[in-house]
């Protein structure tokens, strides 16, 4: 008798690689990169010209506590020009891939800060950038 060996069973597809999303890394010129998980990211407005604080969403020690295809969730510090550091909840979503690499198209944040002595709790949604500078 011969030694065949049985045939191979057919195998899954790879999974998909998991959504990134795009942080602004510079200004002059403006340029940036896709990020998988990033502990820090610049977040810039889409269809707006990059002009920090103004366009931009700088946040920092982002600790993330869900990232799927669909969606992602952290927890971190948000940096407001004119008051200073706040903490900050963050979720990303609507991935697309209009530029062949899938990226959360929307950010939403909420924010609690204190500033002279008075709590702030303040949020808001913007669409983020999709493809790279």
């Amino acid at each position: 008798m011969l030694g065949l060996a049985p045939a191979a069973a057919p195998q899954d597809p790879p999974p998909p690689p998991p959504s990134s999303v795009v942080c602004i890394t510079s200004f002059k010129p403006p340029e940036g990169a896709y990020r998988y998980k990033p502990s820090a990211c610049v977040f810039h407005q889409q269809g707006e010209f990059p002009i920090d604080g103004a366009s931009t969403t700088t946040t920092k020690r982002l600790r993330w506590r869900t990232w799927t295809e669909t969606e992602a969730r952290a927890v971190g510090k948000i940096l407001i020009s004119t008051v200073g550091p706040g903490r900050l909840r963050l979720r990303l979503s609507e991935p697309r891939a209009p530029c062949g690499t899938t990226v959360f198209t929307k950010a939403r944040f909420r924010y609690k800060l204190t500033f002279e002595g008075e709590t702030y709790r303040d949020g808001g949604q913007i669409r983020i950038d999709d493809c790279l500078p």
